[in-house]
């Protein structure tokens, strides 16, 4: 078994999950990621591009997911917006994003 890969986003250390099997990467679709430290700032989700890569934080479980923006036309169909600005999605619930370069 080899260690999950692990990065540095926006201050908060995660544990990038990924499928392999038999050394083929599947297709891709947002993983939760376990937060190694608290997360200090997040963008509002009204300011959120989904076809770019990012990091949301999930209301629902207090998760990281990282995005790669490959669901950015499912999520675009059939999101949600909340009256309190989060954004409802498959069983997420995301309150804030950040940019995974730091920005």
């Amino acid at each position: 078994m080899t260690a999950s890969p692990r990065c540095l986003i926006d201050g908060v250390t995660v544990v990038v999950a990924m499928h392999v099997i038999d050394g083929a990467q599947l297709s891709w679709s947002p993983r939760r990621c376990r937060a190694m430290t608290a997360q200090e700032t997040l963008h509002p989700m009204k300011y959120f591009d989904p076809s770019e890569p990012a990091v949301l934080h999930d209301r629902a479980t207090d998760e990281i997911v990282t995005w790669t923006g490959d669901e950015a036309d499912d999520f675009r169909r059939s999101s949600n917006a909340r009256a309190d600005g989060a954004i409802a999605w498959r069983e997420f619930v995301f309150d804030g994003w950040g940019n995974v370069l730091g920005g």
